[in-house]
């Protein structure tokens, strides 16, 4: 199904039923949303917010843990960020509909 938000240079990761994409361009704009995935039920939801807008990083999972790292900004320069969040509590925001808050800086 399609995104509900339109953009590329996103950053994506699979976890088990769920494509995680955080971040990218929507054609104007660097975006900080994060959005799921369920490959089950094909349903997209809105989860959290980057600390800041990001595109063209890296996400990777070890553990229970999704990483953002690199990436650009909003003004095009490119960042050493390491962002994190627990994955179990990602996708359990995204089954509940709530807001999960903000990516922390590692």
């Amino acid at each position: 199904p399609a995104m509900p938000t339109k953009r590329f240079d996103t950053a994506a990761v699979c976890s088990g039923r769920s494509l995680i994409v955080a971040g990218g361009r929507d054609g104007s704009n660097t975006l900080a949303i994060v959005e799921v995935l369920d490959t089950d039920t094909r349903q997209w939801s809105v989860t959290c917010s980057l600390p800041y807008p990001l595109q063209r990083a890296t996400n990777l999972i070890c553990g229970e843990k999704l990483y953002m790292l690199g990436g650009d900004g909003q003004t095009g320069n490119v960042t050493c960020s390491v962002l994190s969040c627990s994955v179990p509590e990602l996708l359990q925001s995204c089954q509940t509909k709530s807001q999960a808050g903000k990516l922390r800086t590692a």
